[in-house]
């Protein structure tokens, strides 16, 4: 299925879900909750990957963002709280889009 909005979350097509491998898919699949987890409390990945990454992107005020793989949305959000005018974030695994999809929604920017 095919979500789209200011962050718009996409199952990329022509890709099957069936025709990926459990190794290319089911990894990201199984570890969906427990990465958002991981990244919402690591102080690795927010003070030195997140630093990092943006450090680098410069300003996105006003900028159209492909996040990918956006995995459960932390930089999607992160760029929509940066002023980022709309992001596509895309991902293989459908529980890291919904994971992805809630963030935003909590923040209420899905309609932004």
């Amino acid at each position: 299925s095919t979500f789209i909005a200011k962050i718009g979350i996409l199952v990329l097509p022509p890709m099957d879900c069936q025709s990926i491998s459990e190794n290319e898919h089911g990894a990201f699949q199984s570890l969906a909750d427990s990465w958002a987890s991981y990244a919402e409390s690591s102080p690795q990945f927010e003070h030195v990957y997140a630093y990092t990454l943006f450090k680098l992107v410069g300003d996105l005020t006003g900028k159209r963002v492909l996040d990918m793989p956006s995995g459960s949305g932390e930089q999607s959000e992160r760029c929509l709280m940066l002023g980022a005018k709309s992001v596509l974030a895309c991902d293989l695994s459908p529980a890291q889009l919904a994971l992805a999809k809630e963030r935003i929604a909590q923040r209420k920017m899905l309609d932004r």
